[in-house]
């Protein structure tokens, strides 16, 4: 399970690069997060110990990811609850916890709640 922390380094990097390329005068930048396969289901799969810690590396990925976005005045979507909450009553993905792409469904509900933040973002409704 990959993290993205101050441990990791390259994903730092990278990020940090990135974002250098834009101007915050001149453009807006958003960012949405898309949590793992894993921290989505984490519930489900708490029965297999090597998924313990889990929801532990979602908690210490989003404390830096808002760490990083803060610092550039960047604005976020973080739909993990909501995606969550779904998948309670309807898989987001195909197959296992593994398959990290979501289906149909699961592109219909993140497209829809990315389309109505940039909405409000971009036009107040």
């Amino acid at each position: 399970m990959s993290s993205f922390n101050e441990q990791n380094i390259e994903s730092k990097k990278n990020l940090i690069e990135t974002l250098s390329f834009f101007s915050n005068e001149n453009v807006k930048i958003i960012i949405n997060y898309i949590p793992s396969t894993y921290t989505i289901y984490h519930k489900k799969l708490l029965k297999n110990k090597k998924f313990l810690n889990s929801e532990k590396v979602y908690a210490n990925n989003v404390e830096y990811f808002n760490k990083i976005i803060k610092s550039k005045n960047i604005k976020a979507l973080n739909f993990t609850d909501q995606i969550i909450k779904k998948t309670e009553t309807s898989p987001l993905h195909d197959c296992s916890a593994k398959d990290s792409h979501f289906n149909k469904k699961g592109f219909e509900f993140i497209s829809k709640k990315i389309s109505n933040e940039l909405n409000q973002v971009f036009y107040g409704r």
